[in-house]
């Protein structure tokens, strides 16, 4: 996977996600619901980057998911 690196997903990384989010998704999340997900302490959010011209990285792929109980839930995968 040379040139592609994962992340934890944050605040900056968020026009991208709902970019993505809107051409993925028949009834596609709010900003709102990101927002929630990045600041709840049993969450778990990932970006996909790849390597772009001038040291720049595009986000090319997210996925929330939520711990509950002993249970890790997938709540939204692009």
């Amino acid at each position: 996977m040379n040139g592609w690196r994962i992340a934890t997903g944050n605040e900056t990384d968020l026009e991208p996600i709902i970019a993505i989010e809107q051409r993925s998704f028949k009834c596609p999340w709010e900003r709102i619901s990101f927002e929630a997900e990045l600041s709840c302490p049993t969450a778990w959010n990932y970006v996909v980057k790849s390597a772009k011209a001038e040291n720049r990285s595009q986000i090319v792929a997210y996925a929330f998911l939520r711990g509950v109980a002993d249970e890790l839930h997938i709540l939204k995968i692009a």
